[in-house]
């Protein structure tokens, strides 16, 4: 953004009069004072040329009534015919000034009013102090420097641990060189970022506001779950998270009553606010008490930890015998069996004698003994992490038993004949007899029939796979039959059914803009690239889906104006500025792609373009334009003399010149950069193609006459 200062030099001519000359006429100014453009703090000098004068007093326009000026403060010069004002401050803003000439001769003098206007240069009076977000959240930092009137220009820096720079306009930042710039959607990395603005006015003034900091809080989240702790009676433990985010809280809180109540400090539970909770030594009453964890900070809502479970252990106490035969029969499964005991994982089981056959599970067992003459030890004890009880045992002393088995065996479709009877299924025939010890003793007879089969299997494969069935390995659909005899020697058959399944292939193919995400299977992807996903189809096959993602750049935009119009000028292109064209141009005094200056009237304008591809992707700049009035300083001789066009960068036009005229070009500084002599011959034209851009003031001499006008280069 161009802003243009335009200070207005006034020329001073000197006169010699004759101090001993006889004044024969009335005090008459022959120059008068010119109006004055200047910034606070500055000098503002006012000059006339009088003639037939005794004396001068400058006077200033005040309440209505115009007052004589006197050389006091800042004033200097209010008897002379220069009267200067230094150190300008804003109270001196469109004050108006005069000079009275005083003489032996009647009337006196007063010359015309010139207007002092005073520019104010930037004061920051207030700005955005630090601030905290949460990541993801909007923000923005504003800077108050008031009296701008349209002059001041902005340009905020930031610091990210590198030292300031300037900021520019991107999906993060907008608003740049404006009062406020707008943070979207703040990252984590952008934590403790440093933010100023410099605020730029005329007469090249600045002021920077004191750098103010950016700290982004990111969200509570788990990294590690804490998880249920069992532990014995006596013995200490503590339940802990693993949490990230900024500035965490951590409340444990444990249920009672069905009700979770936040954990206070006591002789069992300390550090209930950390995400460790400590437990000293807690009492069996505690046992199956359930905890989570909620963790905090400022932004969003609490979260919690999955709920665990404190279990206390103690020693179990030794098992007593529920079911008890201390005199079996031998050969015959007896059953054993104890009284669960409280706090038990499990139970040892033990026989002394080593021709008995033990068979233990949990809370009971079956003894066979093998031989009925010796006494054993059936001994139990119970267990868990905490220790191991006391042994529990009886003595048991088998009396004798007898049993003969016999196995008949056969094809289906057979008969076996037992004492004169067919039989033509599994059937076990058992003889039964009594000792004197009342041990029951049996003759079994067991007859088995041994199946023939016809087996059919469905097999079920995914394309590619094999199978070995029928002496060889299949790769296709189809039905093999298998005969072989069983070890038994029973004729038998297996019939297979292959069918082989076909997994899939799917592609997709999406694209998005630079800055988007695409969300798929519920992740976002933003990069560009071929992403494989792996599936297992309805009937087990292995199948993929592979998405390409293409990602579309943003259109560049180039969009420079890098012009000063004036306000009377004709309406500007704006296609003529901005590649790639066909967007949107916004701002004040923008016509659908023109701007007119006459619409918006002289300041400086902010315009804006906004560009859509054929992708969908949108890519914007803004640039300014400077509206100048580019009306004459003043023309006092030469009528219908003007300058065009106005504002120009090489040829300057002189309008209605009549002869030949000396034209003095004089920049800002009231320095002298260009002089030559113009008539008609030469087109009227003048070459400024070597002045810098800027704003100058021209004096054109025809014959007598003299004129005086201003023009900006571009």
């Amino acid at each position: 953004m161009k802003k243009l200062v335009i200070a207005i030099i006034t020329f001073l001519f000197c006169f010699a009069i004759d101090s001993n000359a006889q004044i024969t006429n009335a005090p008459a100014f022959i120059s008068n004072p010119n109006s004055i453009t200047s910034c606070e703090l500055n000098n503002a000098t006012f000059d006339v040329i009088a003639t037939d004068f005794d004396s001068l007093r400058w006077q200033i326009f005040s309440n209505n009534t115009w007052t004589d000026l006197a050389d006091t403060g800042s004033v200097n010069g209010s008897a002379t015919s220069t009267l200067i004002i230094s150190n300008l401050t804003l109270a001196y803003n469109a004050a108006q000034f005069r000079c009275v000439a005083y003489g032996p001769i009647a009337p006196n003098a007063i010359s015309n009013t010139a207007t002092l206007t005073v520019l104010k240069v930037p004061a920051i009076t207030s700005f955005t102090p630090s601030r905290t977000v949460c990541e993801n959240d909007n923000c923005s930092f504003n800077v108050q420097s008031p009296g701008g009137n349209g002059l001041f220009t902005y340009q905020w820096q930031v610091d990210s641990g590198i030292g300031f720079v300037d900021v520019v306009n991107n999906f993060n930042y907008t608003g740049a060189t404006t009062k406020t710039i707008n943070i979207a959607s703040c990252p984590a990395n952008m934590n403790m970022f440093y933010y100023r603005c410099i605020v730029f006015g005329p007469c090249n003034s600045s002021d920077t506001s004191t750098a103010v900091f950016l700290k982004v809080n990111t969200y509570p989240s788990i990294t590690s779950q804490p998880v249920s702790k069992t532990i014995c009676e006596g013995s200490s433990t503590n339940l802990s998270v693993v949490s990230a985010g900024s500035s965490l809280s951590h409340q444990w809180l444990q249920e009672v009553n069905g009700v979770f109540v936040n954990v206070t400090g006591s002789a069992v539970f300390s550090a209930g606010g950390t995400n460790t909770l400590n437990i000293a030594n807690p009492p069996l009453s505690l046992s199956n008490t359930r905890f989570i964890c909620r963790i905090s900070n400022t932004c969003g809502s609490p979260i919690f930890t999955d709920t665990v479970t404190l279990f206390i252990r103690t020693i179990p106490t030794s098992p007593t015998f529920a079911i008890a035969d201390t005199a079996p029969c031998q050969g015959a499964p007896t059953s054993y069996a104890i009284t669960p005991v409280l706090y038990a994982d499990n139970y040892t089981w033990a026989i002394s004698f080593s021709g008995a056959t033990l068979n233990a599970t949990d809370t009971s067992a079956i003894v066979n003994f093998n031989s009925s003459n010796s006494t054993s030890i059936l001994s139990v004890s119970a267990e868990n992490t905490c220790g191991t009880s006391a042994v529990t045992s009886i003595s048991i002393t088998p009396n004798p038993s007898y049993q003969t088995i016999q196995t008949f065996s056969t094809c289906s479709n057979d008969s076996i004949l037992i004492d004169g009877i067919y039989y033509y299924a599994d059937t076990t025939l058992t003889n039964t007899f009594n000792t004197t010890n009342g041990c029951d003793s049996t003759i079994i007879n067991t007859l088995l029939f041994n199946p023939s089969y016809n087996i059919q299997n469905n097999l079920s494969l995914c394309a590619g796979d094999s199978a070995f069935v029928n002496g060889a390995w299949q790769f296709t659909d189809g039905t093999f039959t298998e005969s072989y005899t069983t070890t038994n020697g029973c004729d038998s058959t297996i019939t297979t059914t292959l069918t082989f399944n076909l997994g899939y292939y799917a592609y997709m193919q999406e694209s998005i803009c630079f800055g988007d995400s695409l969300l798929y299977d519920g992740v976002y992807y933003s990069t560009a690239g071929i992403y494989p996903f792996n599936y297992t189809s309805s009937t087990g096959c292995d199948s993929i889906v592979e998405l390409s993602l293409s990602v579309n750049f943003l259109p560049i935009v180039s969009f420079a104006l890098d012009t000063i119009l004036c306000e009377n000028g004709s309406p500007l292109d704006l296609t003529n500025y901005v590649s790639p064209i066909g967007g949107t141009w916004t701002g004040w005094g923008v016509i659908g792609n023109t701007f007119d200056p006459a619409s918006s009237g002289a300041g400086s304008f902010e315009i804006n373009y906004s560009y859509i591809d054929l992708n969908g992707c949108v890519g914007s700049s803004s640039d300014s334009i400077t509206v100048d009035v580019c009306s004459g300083l003043y023309d006092n001789g030469i009528p219908n003399l003007s300058l065009f066009p106005n504002p120009t960068s090489d040829i300057l036009h002189l309008n209605g010149l009549q002869n030949q005229a000396l034209v003095t070009i004089y920049d800002v500084a009231g320095k002298l950069v260009l002089q030559v002599e113009v008539d008609k011959n030469s087109n009227n034209s003048i070459n400024i193609a070597s002045l810098a851009p800027g704003f100058y003031h021209c004096r054109i001499q025809q014959n007598n006459q003299t004129a005086e006008l201003s023009f900006i280069k571009k």
